[in-house]
């Protein structure tokens, strides 16, 4: 089912892993795209390691794994296993640890794929769009696209009047919004955040 209309110009939760497992300082924001760990001076990703691929893979099955667990599965004891993981955040590859939530469960029955064209391509122009998703959570992440569509958002919504009524009044007054289209999942097959680290 697709709904398309025009309108005038105008992507975890969060989980906190436990301080006494993890001895750093998780209660960052991670909501932004923002690295919380990563430190400013950082520019470069240097090469990862086997077993820093290793300890990934474990992360990715198990984000609330304890370090202990973990130094138990690399054959290793914690401390060692404890920096390869601080510099793993500090380089930037671990940006976060979420929690994975069942949107229906939650009452958000719509999961909607919509295909927007803005106005004008200027930086400046473009931003301002961007910049003004940020604050909306019902935007659950926003791509920009090569080809005819200029951004691809998700979106969740209780019902088709809710996500009618947001589309309207909200994601078509945003600045320099020009069309919009959308396309609703009926079934998800797949969905997955986890990297194929091998």
């Amino acid at each position: 089912m697709t709904v398309r209309y025009r309108a005038k110009s105008s992507l975890g939760g969060t989980y906190l892993p436990n301080s006494a497992e993890f001895p750093i300082d998780f209660a960052q924001d991670l909501s932004s795209n923002a690295n919380p760990f990563q430190k400013e001076s950082a520019v470069e990703t240097p090469p990862l390691t086997p077993a820093d691929r290793q300890i990934l893979h474990y992360l990715q099955e198990d984000p609330r794994i304890s370090m202990a667990d973990l130094a138990e599965r690399m054959n290793s004891s914690s401390s060692p296993v404890w920096r390869r993981v601080k510099r793993l955040q500090e380089i930037g590859v671990i940006r976060g640890y979420h929690l994975d939530l069942d949107r229906k469960t939650l009452g958000f029955g719509i999961d909607a794929f919509v295909f927007v064209k803005i106005t004008s391509h200027h930086e400046r122009d473009a931003v301002e769009f961007e910049n003004s998703l940020q604050p909306i959570d019902q935007v659950l992440s926003c791509y920009i696209l090569s080809g005819a569509e200029d951004y691809l958002l998700r979106i969740v919504a209780p019902d088709l009047d809710e996500f009618a009524n947001f589309s309207r009044k909200i994601l078509a007054a945003l600045p320099h919004v020009r069309e919009v289209r959308s396309a609703f999942a009926m079934h998800t097959i797949k969905e997955s955040s986890r990297l194929p680290l091998g």
